[in-house]
C-alpha cells in the first residue's frame, strides 16, 4: 500500500458551484460557508484538514463562458474572488490556511485550475502571498483524488465525474495543453466533454430565461428532455444537444476501453489513468475485436434519449420525431414525464442507491474504509458493497430544486410548477421550489459522518444526515 499522509479529522465539501453573475449565482451562501470554516479553524484539532473536493469555482458559470479557457482563466478567477456574495467565504478560507490544512481536487468545471499558471494564482489568492503558508495546500488536479489516513481508516476522496460518461475529463490532454502552452508550442484546442459542451452550446443561453435549469444538474438527461419542452422552437440549440448526445455516447465507448488521448494510429493500449493507479490497477493491452464487441454492447445500452438525439443521420430526423411526440401531448404532461424521476423525493434519500456510487464502489478498491465524492449534488451514506467501509457523497452548496410528491401526483398536480417555471427568470423567484442543504462529510479517527450545516445565531450547529460508522 503506497504510504498516506494522517489527520486527525477530515472535513470533506464539494460543489459549491462559486461563480456567475447576479440572478443566476446557483452558489448563494457564501455567509454560511465563511462561519463553516471560521468553527473549523477554531474547533477542529491542530493536525485537520479541509478537503474541498472538486467544483469549487464554477467556471462554465462565467459571464462568456467557454468549455475551457486557459487564457482568461485568471482574469475570471479574481472576479470571483472579488464578487461581494463570494467574498466572505475567500476571506474565511484565507484565515483558515494560516491554522490548518486545505486540499483541493479538480471537479468538471472548474478545469483550468490545473493549468501550471492558474493553479499558482490560485494558491496566490488563497494565501495572499504569503510563501510560508504554500505548504498548507495540497492541490489534487489529476484526477488521482485525495487519499489520506484518519486513525486506522484508509479515506479517499475523489470528485465523481470519473464514472460519469456525460463529464469524463481528459487528464492527458489537460497536461499536454498546459505544457505546450508553457513552453510556447502550437496548442491543440480542447475538445469538451458532453457536460460541459451542454452547459456552454446550449444550456447557459437557456438559463437567461429558465434559470432554474442550472438546479436539475442540466449534464443529465432529465434536464436535456425539459430543455426540449421548453424551448421546442429553438433547432439550432437542439441540433446541438443531439450532437452532445451522440458526444456522451462515443466519451462513454473511449471512457470504459481507456481509450482517452489515444491517436487512432497507435496501439490499442489501455493508458492507466491516475485514480487507476492510486487503487493499484494495471496497464492490460486490449484486443482490436474485443473493443468493437464492448463498444457495440455500449450502444445497445444506452436508453432511449440517445437514440432519439443520434436519429438526424435517418431518413426520419430526431426534429420531426421529437415534434411528432411534442404535439400528441400538452407542454406541461412532457415535463412531468421528464422530472417526475429526477425531482421524486427518493432522489434526495441519503441512503438511497445509484449509478453513481455502484460505479464508484465497484471501481476503488476495498482497502478504503471511507470513499467520499461530490459531483451529483445528492449527498449519499452508504454501506459499500466491497469490504467494509462506508461511501459518502458530500452533497452540494449550491441550491437545488426540490418538489414535493403532492406536486409530482399527476400531470395536472404538477401542471401549476411548469407554468411557474416558464415565468421564473432569476433563481430568487423560485422561491419555495429552491431548496438548500449544505452538507459535509466529517471523518474522526471512530467515526464517519455526513451532516447538514446550519447557523443558530452565530454558532454553526451539524445536524446528522447519515448515520456513523464505529
Amino acid at each position: 500500500m503506497i504510504p498516506l499522509r494522517s489527520f486527525e479529522q477530515l472535513s470533506v465539501i464539494s460543489d459549491l458551484h462559486i461563480g456567475g453573475e447576479e440572478g443566476f449565482q446557483i452558489f448563494s451562501q457564501g455567509q454560511l460557508l465563511a462561519s463553516f470554516i471560521d468553527d473549523l479553524r477554531e474547533n477542529s484539532p491542530k493536525n485537520s484538514a479541509l478537503v474541498m473536493n472538486g467544483d469549487s469555482v464554477d467556471f462554465l458559470a462565467e459571464p462568456s463562458a467557454k468549455s475551457f479557457d486557459p487564457f482568461n482563466a485568471i482574469a475570471k478567477l479574481d472576479r470571483i474572488f472579488g464578487d461581494k456574495q463570494f467574498k466572505p467565504a475567500w476571506d474565511s478560507l484565507r484565515k483558515y490556511v494560516k491554522a490548518r490544512h486545505l486540499i483541493v481536487t479538480l471537479g468538471n468545471h472548474d478545469l483550468e485550475l490545473a493549468l501550471p499558471w492558474v493553479k499558482a494564482h490560485f494558491v496566490e489568492l488563497l494565501t495572499d502571498g504569503d510563501d510560508a503558508l504554500r505548504s498548507r495546500i495540497t492541490l489534487s488536479f489529476d484526477g488521482s483524488g485525495f487519499a489520506c489516513t484518519v486513525g486506522t481508516s484508509r479515506v479517499l476522496c475523489i470528485h465523481g465525474n470519473e464514472v460519469d460518461t456525460w463529464n469524463v475529463t481528459d487528464y492527458e490532454a489537460l497536461r499536454r495543453i498546459g505544457s505546450d502552452i508553457t513552453q510556447g508550442r502550437q496548442v491543440t484546442e480542447w475538445t469538451p466533454n458532453a457536460g460541459s459542451k451542454l452547459v456552454i452550446d446550449v444550456m447557459n443561453e437557456v438559463k437567461r430565461r429558465h434559470p432554474f435549469i442550472d438546479l436539475l444538474k442540466p449534464e443529465k438527461e432529465g434536464a436535456v428532455r425539459l430543455l426540449l419542452v421548453l424551448d421546442p422552437d429553438q433547432r439550432s440549440k437542439l441540433r446541438a444537444v443531439s450532437e452532445v448526445a451522440a458526444r456522451r455516447v462515443w466519451d462513454g465507448v473511449r471512457r470504459a476501453v481507456g481509450w482517452l488521448s489515444v491517436a487512432e494510429d497507435e496501439d490499442l493500449v489501455i493508458t492507466t489513468d491516475p485514480l487507476a493507479r492510486l487503487v493499484g490497477r494495471t496497464e492490460s493491452r486490449i484486443d482490436p475485436e474485443k473493443l468493437l464487441d464492448r463498444a457495440e454492447s455500449l450502444f445497445r445500452e444506452h436508453d432511449a434519449v440517445d437514440l432519439v438525439y443520434g436519429q438526424q443521420s435517418q431518413q426520419l430526423g430526431w426534429w420531426d420525431g421529437l415534434m411528432a411526440a411534442i404535439k400528441r401531448r400538452e407542454p406541461h404532461e412532457i415535463a412531468f414525464e421528464t422530472i417526475k424521476d429526477i425531482a421524486s423525493a427518493p432522489t434526495f434519500d441519503v441512503g438511497q442507491h445509484d449509478a453513481d456510487f455502484n460505479r464508484i464502489d465497484e471501481q476503488v478498491g476495498p482497502e478504503y474504509d471511507v470513499v467520499i465524492a461530490g459531483h451529483t449534488h445528492l449527498a449519499r451514506a452508504l454501506d459499500r458493497s466491497r469490504g467494509r467501509g462506508r461511501y459518502f457523497n458530500s452533497g452540494t452548496w449550491a441550491g437545488l430544486m426540490r418538489l414535493t410528491p403532492t406536486q409530482l401526483q399527476s400531470p395536472a398536480a404538477f401542471e401549476p410548477v411548469f407554468e411557474r417555471l416558464r415565468k421564473t427568470r432569476t433563481i430568487a423567484e423560485l422561491g419555495t421550489l429552491l431548496w438548500k442543504r449544505p452538507t459535509v462529510v466529517t471523518v474522526q479517527q471512530r467515526q464517519a459522518m455526513l451532516q447538514e450545516i446550519t447557523l443558530k445565531g452565530k454558532k454553526i450547529v451539524p445536524v446528522s444526515l447519515g448515520r456513523t460508522k464505529s
